[in-house]
């Protein structure tokens, strides 16, 4: 839902001054790393982006939704990503990640290949 009020304006907000896609990008992970506390919200198997941001509370695959559709809200091109994760003792099992295409390459913010933000 990257086109209701609540996205679009958060977008902005979070976006407001920065020219490229690139550092918007980052302002939006990083907006949702910090500001999305990590939990599951009542229903969060089935959370639409809004209900993210207006609970303030998700996991990887719900932050992962949000993010998406913040980036959406701004013209950033991008997609949810699913793949079985193994990596011990982070996560195990179905997981869900957002894919930016070539603005996976911003070092040390976001790591291509890696699912990981």
């Amino acid at each position: 839902d990257h086109d209701t009020a609540a996205i679009r304006q958060s977008a902005a907000m979070v976006t407001a001054g920065l020219a490229s896609d690139r550092d918007r990008a980052v302002a939006l992970f990083r907006f949702v790393r910090d500001q999305v506390k990590f939990g599951f919200a009542a229903g969060f198997w089935d959370m639409s982006a809004s209900d993210v941001l207006t609970t303030g509370r998700g996991y990887c695959n719900t932050k992962s939704t949000l993010f998406v559709a913040l980036l959406l809200a701004t013209c950033i091109p991008a997609r949810r990503v699913g793949l079985l994760c193994s990596v011990q003792p982070i996560c195990s099992g179905p997981c869900v990640w957002a894919g930016l295409g070539r603005l996976c390459r911003c070092r040390g913010v976001l790591r291509q290949g890696r699912g990981h933000a």
